[in-house]
């Protein structure tokens, strides 16, 4: 038999209107909703399955086409996925899952800087690459 536990929490008008909306707009509950998004929301797993895809592609780019503009594009969205991330839920979880594609896929993060302009390398300094 499945447990549930109850939790009790105070949202401001605005949250719980738009909470409203939401879940209108999906046919479903309130709390159904509020289960549904804080499950996909905070399990590690689905956190870093976007951005495993983004690194997958990346490396898969680099190997066939060393250097090309749709790689420089997928680092473009790797960025921003790992500032929605970080945005979202905070600097713990961003790297959480940045070690979880690091582990799935056993290769590094790759630097999301501009390439040098001979082509070779990237600029700057990425702290999450590696």
């Amino acid at each position: 038999m499945a447990t549930t536990d109850i939790i009790n929490f105070r949202a401001t008008p605005e949250v719980a209107r738009w909470l409203q909306e939401v879940a209108s707009d999906q046919n479903r509950s309130r709390s159904n909703l509020l289960n549904t998004l804080l499950s996909r929301v905070l399990n590690p797993d689905r956190q870093a399955q976007l951005l495993e895809q983004i690194v997958s592609w990346i490396h898969r780019e680099d190997e066939e086409h060393c250097e090309s503009d749709y790689g420089d594009y997928l680092r473009g969205s790797l960025h921003g996925a790992k500032w929605m991330l970080q945005t979202l839920l905070g600097d713990s979880a961003k790297d959480r899952a940045l070690e979880i594609v690091r582990k799935r896929l056993g290769k590094p993060i790759p630097h999301i800087g501009i390439r040098a302009e001979d082509g070779r390398g990237r600029l700057g300094w990425d702290s999450d690459a590696g």
